[in-house]
């Protein structure tokens, strides 16, 4: 092998031993911004799964308020239907004992015309 060859095999070395590191700087940048990526997701992930859990709090938490209110609601109709039956119940009462007045009336306005014809 002439000098001239030798340094021309060592130049084309050279040049591929500087194509490789030049290709494994490119990877190792390319690399360290996946990797970068990848923590930002699993970040947002993170922050996702945290919002996620608070939602469900909430849920919870309304899904608690929706119960008593349903309770107090059932309440509410319970007591209305009570106050409806006593006022039915009142109501009833109050047309016996007008019956009943109005039957007084008529025999006292029998005993009235009986006297009323006697004199």
């Amino acid at each position: 092998m002439t000098p001239e060859e030798m340094r021309e095999m060592i130049a084309n070395m050279l040049k591929v031993q500087s194509e490789l590191q030049q290709s494994q700087l490119k990877h190792e940048a390319e690399i360290k911004d996946l990797s970068d990526a990848t923590e930002r997701i699993t970040d947002s992930m993170d922050r996702i799964t945290d919002s996620i859990e608070n939602m469900r709090e909430i849920v919870r938490g309304s899904l608690e308020g929706i119960n008593d209110l349903r309770e107090i609601i059932a309440d509410s109709n319970r007591r209305i239907d009570r106050q409806i039956s006593n006022l039915v119940g009142y109501s009833l009462t109050a047309e016996t004992e007008r019956l009943s007045l109005e039957e007084r009336m008529r025999i006292l306005e029998r005993r009235l015309d009986r006297l009323e014809k006697k004199d």
